[in-house]
């Protein structure tokens, strides 16, 4: 079971704001398109003294071939963005603060 702090599945606009601490043993913020249809714009504000951790990824990304992302893409930090995880031959791509794929 994958254990995420904010998971947002949706096809309208995306719009995070953190000034607090938002913790996934896995994932901090996780946003798709997968269920949710063509994701139009996202947009993350991280805060200055603002924490975004997750265990693998502290920001996962996701879109696929049917459903794209389709419209702006904004990360503003002055906070935390980090994982806190060391990759291992079973999950190479531990370890990122920061991971988006657009299939």
């Amino acid at each position: 079971m994958v254990t995420i702090g904010i998971e947002v599945i949706s096809n309208f606009p995306i719009t995070l704001v953190n000034s607090g601490t938002v913790v996934g043993s896995d994932i901090g913020i996780f946003s798709s398109s997968l269920d949710g249809g063509d994701m139009s714009s996202f947009s993350l504000t991280d805060n200055a003294g603002g924490v975004i951790q997750g265990g693998i990824d502290g920001v996962k990304i996701l879109a696929d071939a049917t459903h794209a992302a389709t419209g702006t893409f904004i990360v503003d930090n002055a906070g935390t963005i980090e994982s806190v995880a060391t990759p291992t031959s079973a999950v190479p791509h531990a370890g990122r603060a920061f991971r988006s794929h657009f299939a």
